[in-house]
């Protein structure tokens, strides 16, 4: 096979993954049916920030900068080809579905740009085709990556970060010799490279210990670290006005034992805490065989080292092996960081190394067992590993085709009744819940200085406009609080569409206490397949 086709057939990869992510998401349906939260928090952020009038952004927990500012591109490049006489703002709040289905589109087509480019630098480096094709696999080995491809959220960009850092880890092995000073290009890239992901989401952080230590010296880790703080801010500037907010959420996130920096102040919930542990292998079974094969494999040449056997370029294997134990203290880390504040997709960082990693190990377990296997050969090796993975992505895309489906045609019965039934009744809608009105009312909640003003325009939008907030027990709503009570007050039937975020319970508290109401009583009409719920409520 010549160079051309080689490299021609490097488009394969990406084309398969940008359609896979436009099936996988036209399979979940609309946003506000599974996946608002964040997704319409950074379509209004990303607003404001296509506005160019210094609004600012409201949402800063991720922090999530880079993904308000190329929401902010894919937002005015959307507006310019399609916008009909409206001015941004609202041409964005009468069709948001269709501006978060063209800003996921920008952000795949970005990381399908990337995995190619992945391939090509491979393919340059190390002229092994088969080498090339198994890196590429990177972004198919878990169902969590799919999820992040198929959103508008911060792990959309940290696909797009890791990409680009296991590019820089192939030019360390391939491109530099053992005693080389790693040259300040290097330190540079790794630096943008951190830096970016590190403000895109802080669970990227794992991932500066493998640049540090790989770098030596005390001069070039600080230029590492200057680089990586100086692209931080930049990327940060359109939130650096609440850097002290963001300072205080980072402590509650190290102090609490609970999600989003809830809960109490003993750092770990030893309740939970193993259990999640657990979680985190059992549910990426890919990832878990791959820690263990690294595992393995770092054993081996601990021991091969002792023995002094079967490593006869040992400065080269010695540069691997070192890179292959700080892949592995980073995923130790990201696991121990993720197992207190749970969700398995916070794992991505140290998902997206899954291939890097079986492919530095299969290099290296012949290195240090050349006496004993001298007929292992490493094309092979990373052959059975592409029909592995591959074998194994095929079946993930399957599951999350089909689990996608069944969650759509969970939310479409509730959303149904909502539209049809109840239409002419008054429904409250808690976060989570599957509602049109609820995702971008919850959303101008974080529209910083532009708040009131979008919450005016959704007033002659939507049909809705009071909703739960079951984090805080509390309604809120675009329209002025005498108008919420009158309305609420003279209601004798509620709707209530509610997620287990929710608890009607805690919600005939507020009618009780807010609004007067006695007598009250309620009445289950449906819980779906997704945890989600519509209740009637009745009081004098």
């Amino acid at each position: 096979m010549n160079n051309k086709i080689k490299y021609s057939l490097l488009i394969v990869l990406p084309v398969i993954l940008f359609i896979t992510a436009h099936i996988l998401k036209v399979v979940q349906g609309p946003y506000y049916l599974n996946f608002y939260d964040p997704s319409y928090v950074y379509l209004i952020n990303s607003l404001n920030l296509a506005q160019l009038s210094g609004y600012g952004v409201g949402h800063f927990d991720h922090p999530g900068t880079t993904v308000q500012v190329l929401g902010a591109v894919a937002v005015k490049l959307f507006y310019f080809l399609t916008n009909n006489n409206q001015d941004i703002v609202n041409d964005v709040l009468s069709r948001p579905e269709s501006y978060l289905f063209f800003m996921n589109k920008f952000f795949v087509f970005l990381n399908c740009t990337a995995l190619f480019f992945l391939g090509y630098f491979t393919l340059k480096v190390t002229g092994n085709f088969l080498l090339a094709i198994l890196i590429q696999l990177s972004p198919f080995t878990s169902t969590e990556i799919f999820y992040g491809l198929i959103i508008v959220t911060p792990e959309n960009l940290l696909i797009f970060c890791s990409l680009f850092f296991i590019a820089s880890l192939i030019y360390y092995i391939f491109r530099l010799n053992n005693d080389d000073t790693i040259p300040i290009k290097l330190i540079l890239t790794w630096g943008i490279i951190c830096g970016a992901g590190l403000v895109t989401k802080l669970n990227f952080i794992p991932v500066l210990l493998i640049p540090f230590f790989l770098i030596r010296g005390l001069k070039g880790k600080f230029y590492f670290l200057t680089f990586t703080l100086i692209t931080f801010l930049l990327l940060f500037s359109p939130a650096l006005y609440n850097i002290s907010n963001f300072l205080s959420w980072i402590e509650k996130l190290f102090i609490n034992n609970g999600r989003y920096g809830n809960g109490e102040a003993t750092i770990i919930n030893e309740s939970t805490f193993l259990s999640n542990i657990i979680l985190i292998y059992t549910k990426d079974k890919l990832y878990t065989f791959a820690y263990f094969f690294c595992f393995v494999t770092l054993i081996t040449g601990w021991y091969a080292k002792r023995r002094k056997s079967g490593i006869e370029i040992y400065a080269e294997v010695r540069k691997r092996s070192k890179l292959l134990l700080l892949i592995f203290i980073s995923m130790n880390l990201q696991i121990l960081l993720v197992a207190k504040h749970y969700s398995q997709h916070y794992m991505i960082p140290s998902f997206m190394l899954t291939t890097f990693i079986l492919m530095l190990s299969s290099i290296n377990l012949p290195d240090y067992l050349r006496n004993n296997f001298n007929k292992i050969k490493q094309d092979q090796i990373i052959l059975l590993l592409i029909i592995l993975v591959s074998a194994f992505s095929l079946y993930k895309i399957i599951f999350s085709y089909n689990e996608g489906n069944e969650q759509r045609k969970e939310t479409e019965i509730i959303v149904n009744l909502v539209n049809g039934k109840y239409s002419d009744d008054l429904v409250i809608s808690g976060f989570g819940s599957a509602n049109y009105d609820c995702a971008l009312s919850f959303a101008v909640l974080y529209a910083a200085d532009q708040k009131e003003n979008y919450s005016k325009i959704l007033l002659g939008k939507q049909r809705s406009h009071i909703f739960l907030n079951p984090w805080g027990n509390m309604i809120y709503s675009p329209l002025n609080k005498d108008e919420v009570y009158d309305i609420i007050s003279n209601s004798k039937r509620i709707i209530l569409q509610i997620t287990s975020y929710g608890s009607v319970e805690k919600f005939m508290e507020i009618l009780e206490t807010s609004f007067g109401k006695r007598n009250i009583t309620y009445k289950k009409i449906i819980t779906n397949g997704n945890d989600e719920s519509l209740y009637e409520i009745y009081s004098d």
